[in-house]
């Protein structure tokens, strides 16, 4: 059993479980951003305070420091928590590396936006208190899962926490993707690429795209268009347990498959990409207080003149 796995034991899609206090942390950032180095020393010796060992991923530790483990890769090393100093996009390249362990992951933000990073910089001590009191539970988010069927053979899958976005390289030129649901013709749409997201990335680019607004616990999936040429082809939530077919016309080219905005595989023509929510699940902890309304209003700005 893993350290994580010690850490809460799995609860039904929505639920909370309690996080125990962590006895080995990983600690990962941007290793460039100019606040990590004094971040990560910082939090290695509050860690050491309260009774954890820190684990600095490798890419993240561009200095030396003494006494503290560098290892290769955070997976495999009995972690019970990993913490995330960045902004959305580093905890989601983290998310899709914890979830192969489900180790609970604990986002500090040090970006702008930040709807999936718990807390602050400047609330980092009170939150590990927190943390090490057991005030603090877990939130799983579902993930997708999208593969790429080219005659017999397929690739994947790739497990993402926000979306899967299939667009043209080329700027300003529409697309004809055909799409179905659990084997049902649902349409083909005529648009700039297509987003098909989980909850969680409901508010990241299907959001922009004019997508919903899903709580992040629901078991759903959005399909959004980009720009479709028909102004009725709106944003679609379908049930979590559906599979979402997605094909490319054969005459279409450099077209491309982008998952979470991070990694990009290039779709032949006649490709069909297939969608659906996977086992795996991403474990936030969930700091008292920080309530995800909030993060709404303060975020989009909801209310204000």
């Amino acid at each position: 059993m893993t350290g994580a796995q010690r850490s809460a034991q799995p609860s039904p899609p929505g639920g909370r479980t309690a996080l125990e206090p962590p006895r080995r942390v990983g600690l990962v950032g941007k290793a460039h951003h100019p606040q990590i180095r004094p971040v990560v020393e910082h939090l290695a010796r509050r860690l050491a305070v309260l009774g954890a060992a820190a684990v600095i991923d490798e890419h993240t530790a561009v200095w030396e420091q003494p006494g503290v483990p560098r290892v290769a890769s955070l997976l495999g090393a009995g972690l019970d928590l990993i913490v995330v100093l960045g902004g959305d996009g580093t905890l989601l390249s983290v998310a899709r590396t914890a979830q192969a362990e489900g180790i609970p992951l604990l986002g500090v933000n040090l970006g702008s936006l930040g709807f999936l990073t718990e807390t602050a910089l400047d609330r980092l001590d009170p939150v590990l208190d927190a943390v090490f009191a057991g005030a603090c539970s877990l939130e799983e988010r579902s993930m997708l899962e999208a593969a790429v069927r080219r005659g017999a053979a397929e690739r994947g899958p790739f497990v993402v926490l926000n979306d899967a976005v299939i667009t043209k390289a080329a700027l300003a030129r529409m697309i004809e993707i055909e799409a179905a649901v659990d084997g049902a013709y649902l349409t083909t749409y005529r648009a700039d690429g297509l987003i098909v997201a989980t909850p969680t990335g409901s508010t990241a680019y299907s959001l922009s795209a004019g997508g919903p607004i899903v709580y992040p616990d629901m078991e759903a999936i959005v399909v959004t268009p980009i720009c479709p040429h028909t102004l009725t082809n709106r944003s679609l939530v379908v049930p979590g347990r559906v599979t979402v077919e997605l094909a490319v016309r054969p005459e279409e080219h450099d077209i491309h498959l982008t998952l979470d905005g991070q990694v990009g595989v290039a779709l032949d023509p006649a490709d069909r990409v297939l969608i659906r929510t996977a086992r795996a699940r991403t474990r936030i902890v969930h700091v008292p207080g920080h309530e995800w309304f909030g993060v709404l209003r303060r975020k989009l700005k909801w209310g204000e003149r």
